[in-house]
C-alpha cells in the first residue's frame, strides 16, 4: 500500500491552481520578471554594460570581466541567504530579500567607479538571484508541491517578458530621464514587491485556506501532509549530498543557465556585429573612406542597424511564452530530466548556428528560435528536479545550499564573453568564438543531466538508502 505521505504528491488537477494560485503565478511571474537574476545579469546587459562603462570610463570588456568578478563574490552571499531561507520562514526572507534588491536597485544606477561598481554589483547578484532562484521557487514548493512544474512553466513566463517589457522599459527610462532614473523606478517597484509578500502570501498557504496544488483531499492525506511538513527532515545534509542528484543538478541545469546568460547578456551586440560586417565591407569595396572605423560609423550612423539588432530583443516572448509553458507540461507529462535533455539539445543548436555556421537569415533564425523556445524552462526545471528529488520537506533547505552551485555555473558567461571579446581578432570573432563554447557546454549538461534521476523522494520512515519514485 502507497505511503499517505507521497499519496498527496501525487495529486494533479492540470492548470487548476485557483483564483488564489493564478494571483500567486502573476506575482511570481512579475518577480522573474523585474528582479530576477536572469533579467538583472542577463537580458539587461545590453544596454547596461554599454551605459556603465561609458558612465565609468572603461571598455565593455573590462565590465564584463568586473561581472564575472562580482559573480564570484557574490556566490558567499548567495550562499549564505539560502541557508537563511531554509532556516526561517520563507515570507520573512523573501521580504528582506527583495527589500534588500530594490535598495541595491536604487544605487545601481548611481555608482561611477569600478570598485563601487564592483560592490554593488555583487550586491545585485546576490539578492536578484536569492529571490528568484531561491524564494519565488520556494513559494511555488509551498504552494504547489506538486504541480511546481507546470506552475513554474507559467510564472517564468516572466522571465521570457523581461526581454521585452522590463528590457524596453529600461531603455525607455534611461533615454528619458537618465539610468539613475531607470534603477531607481525598479528598485521602488521592487521594495512595494517585498512588501506585497509580506502582507499577502503567508508561508504556510493552509493558514489562509488554500490546500496543497488547490486538491480535493481525504482528512487523512492533509493530516499526513501537514505531520510530513512539521516533522523531522527526511533528509540530513549528509545524505543530500551523497546523492548525485545534488550535484548533477545545479551543474548540469547550471551550464544551461551560463549559456542562456551568454547568449542573451550580448545578443543586440552580437547581432549588430553580424548585421553590418556585410555592410561595413560594401562600403570599403567602394574606395570612399580610408579605414574601416570610418566604413563602420558611416553604416551605423542612422540607427537603422542598431534598431534591426534591438528588434530581435522584442522577438523572444514570440517563442519563448508558449516554450515556457510547454516546458511545464512536458515536466508534468514526461518528467523533469526528460525535459531538461531535450532543452540541452537545442541549445547544442543554438550554439553551433550562432557560433560555426556562416550568418543568413535562414542560420539566425535556426539560432534564435532553438534559444528563444527554450529560455523560459531555464528557470523552471532545475528547480521542478531538485523539489522532486528531495520533496517538499527537505526542498527548501537543500536548494538554498544547491542554488550558489547553479549560478557558479552562470558565473563564467561574462568571462567567457571577455575572454573571447579580449583575445579575438574582431568582436565578429569574439561573439562566434564565445557561442561555439557555449554550444560545446550544453552537450556537456545533456550528459550530466542524462546521468541524474528523475524523482528520488524518500517515504517518511524509510532508511536514508531507501528511495522510492514518486
Amino acid at each position: 500500500m502507497e505511503n499517505p505521505n507521497t499519496q498527496i504528491l501525487r495529486k494533479k488537477t492540470n492548470f487548476n491552481y485557483g483564483l488564489r494560485g493564478w494571483l500567486l503565478c502573476l506575482y511570481c511571474m512579475l518577480g522573474f520578471m523585474i528582479i530576477g537574476g536572469a533579467f538583472w545579469m542577463g537580458a539587461a546587459q545590453n544596454t547596461m554594460v554599454a551605459v556603465k562603462a561609458e558612465q565609468i570610463g572603461v571598455d565593455s570588456a573590462r565590465i564584463l570581466a568586473a561581472n564575472s568578478t562580482s559573480g564570484f563574490i557574490a556566490l558567499i552571499a548567495l550562499l549564505g541567504i539560502g541557508v537563511l531561507y531554509g532556516k526561517y520562514k520563507t515570507r520573512i526572507m523573501h521580504t528582506v530579500v527583495m527589500i534588500l534588491c530594490g535598495i541595491t536597485l536604487i544605487f545601481y544606477g548611481s555608482v561611477s567607479n569600478i570598485v563601487g561598481y564592483i560592490i554593488i554589483f555583487v550586491m545585485l547578484d546576490a539578492f536578484s538571484n536569492g529571490a528568484s532562484t531561491v524564494g519565488l521557487p520556494q513559494i511555488a514548493a509551498a504552494y504547489f508541491p506538486t504541480k511546481k512544474g507546470s506552475f513554474l512553466g507559467w510564472a517564468t513566463i516572466g522571465s521570457n517578458l523581461a526581454a521585452l517589457v522590463s528590457f524596453g522599459i529600461l531603455n525607455m527610462l534611461i533615454a528619458a530621464q537618465g539610468v539613475q532614473f531607470a534603477t531607481t523606478c525598479f528598485g521602488i517597484f521592487t521594495i512595494a514587491m517585498g512588501l506585497i509578500n509580506w502582507f499577502l502570501i503567508p508561508s504556510n498557504p493552509e493558514s489562509v485556506g488554500f490546500l496543497p496544488d488547490n486538491g480535493d483531499f481525504t482528512k487523512e492525506e492533509l493530516t499526513a501532509h501537514r505531520d510530513m511538513m512539521a516533522g523531522k527532515p527526511v533528509w540530513t545534509i549528509k545524505e543530500a549530498i551523497k546523492n548525485k542528484n545534488f550535484w548533477l543538478l545545479p551543474i548540469g541545469y547550471g551550464l544551461l543557465f551560463m549559456c542562456s546568460n551568454g547568449f542573451l547578456s550580448q545578443m543586440v551586440p552580437y547581432q549588430i556585429e553580424q548585421i553590418r560586417g556585410p555592410i561595413v565591407q560594401d562600403l570599403m569595396a567602394t574606395g570612399n573612406f580610408e579605414n574601416m572605423g570610418a566604413a563602420i560609423s558611416a553604416a551605423m550612423s542612422d540607427g537603422s542597424i542598431a534598431a534591426k539588432a534591438s528588434g530581435y530583443m522584442q522577438i523572444l516572448p514570440v517563442f519563448a511564452i508558449p516554450g515556457s509553458i510547454f516546458s511545464g507540461w512536458l515536466d508534468q507529462k514526461f518528467g523533469t530530466r526528460h525535459t531538461g535533455m531535450a532543452m540541452a539539445v537545442f541549445y547544442v543548436i543554438a550554439g553551433f548556428a550562432g557560433g560555426l555556421m556562416p550568418f543568413n537569415t535562414v542560420t539566425n533564425w535556426i539560432f534564435m528560435a532553438s534559444f528563444f523556445f527554450w529560455t523560459g524552462a531555464n528557470a523552471n526545471l532545475v528547480m521542478s528536479h531538485a523539489a522532486s528529488t528531495f520533496g517538499p520537506r527537505d526542498y527548501p533547505r537543500l536548494w538554498g545550499r544547491m542554488a550558489p552551485i547553479y549560478t557558479l555555473m552562470r558565473i563564467f558567461s561574462p568571462m567567457v564573453l571577455s575572454i573571447f571579446l579580449t583575445y579575438s581578432a574582431s568582436s565578429l570573432i569574439g561573439y562566434r568564438n564565445s557561442y561555439t563554447f557555449f554550444g560545446c557546454a550544453a552537450i556537456l549538461a545533456l550528459i550530466l543531466i542524462f546521468f541524474t534521476d528523475q524523482n528520488v523522494f524518500k517515504k517518511s520512515g524509510e532508511a536514508p538508502t531507501g528511495a522510492t519514485k514518486v
